[in-house]
């Protein structure tokens, strides 16, 4: 079996409204993949354990502190090492506000080589919702994936936890100067409410409107409204 050009993004629902994901990135006789904000780890590993071949997780990446992102790494390192003793799981979050678990912490603008792969994930310092708060950016992909946890959602933006309005515009702009055609991957499954304040606060737009509607369909069939885009994002989230 060849290797696979492209990871694939899997989006695993979790909590009330969060999201995991699980990013095969090396596709082979043993798959090699990574983990985004597992923090319900019962239904993370029900999710593994029931693919047609699990992969081996080499990483997981946690975008901040808060137990809904960062809650359920321990049991999730602890479950699957012992199943993959020759592929050490590398946990991974923003170095000011490492949990016990991480075995890596990142500053900006630091650059994580995946093995076996011509990719890599570059960590974006975005603070505001916390001062610590990581955004992880693959640029090589086609078409480029960012996973924003609670800074960048589709139509709106996170609550300031830790930081204030002028830090959460700093971070905001830096995602959008991110391809237009990035995939954003964000935390949690707001869009209706986010949007719903968008169409509130400027009716007469169509998009937001069209989009609302759309959100609205989705959800009553329990699915996902995500990924959006950073296109998507500069023109329609207020």
């Amino acid at each position: 079996m060849h290797a696979s050009p492209e990871p694939r993004v899997e989006i695993i629902p979790i909590l009330e409204d969060n999201y995991s994901y699980l990013v095969t990135y090396h596709i082979a006789a043993e798959n090699l993949a990574f983990l985004v904000d597992p923090a319900d780890p019962d239904v993370v590993l029900s999710h593994l354990s029931s693919l047609p071949t699990p992969p081996l997780i080499t990483h997981i990446f946690t975008t901040h502190k808060h137990w809904d992102h960062a809650g359920g790494n321990k049991k999730v390192i602890d479950t699957l090492q012992p199943t993959q003793p020759d592929v050490v799981i590398e946990v991974v979050c923003g170095e000011i506000e490492a949990h016990p678990s991480t075995t890596r912490g990142v500053q900006d603008s630091d650059v994580i080589t995946l093995p076996s792969s011509p990719h890599s994930v570059h960590c974006l310092h975005t603070p505001a919702h916390t001062n610590g708060h990581m955004c992880y950016y693959l640029p090589t992909l086609s078409p480029p994936v960012v996973f924003t946890g609670d800074c960048l959602f589709m139509g709106g933006c996170g609550k300031f936890f830790e930081g204030n309005p002028k830090e959460m515009m700093g971070s905001l702009k830096r995602l959008a100067g991110l391809p237009k055609e990035a995939r954003v991957y964000p935390g949690h499954e707001y869009t209706v409410s986010n949007l719903e304040f968008a169409v509130w606060s400027l009716p007469g737009h169509h998009s937001l409107t069209s989009s609302l509607s759309s959100a609205v369909t989705l959800r009553s069939s329990n699915l996902p409204t995500i990924p959006s885009t950073i296109e998507y994002e500069l023109e329609n989230n207020v």
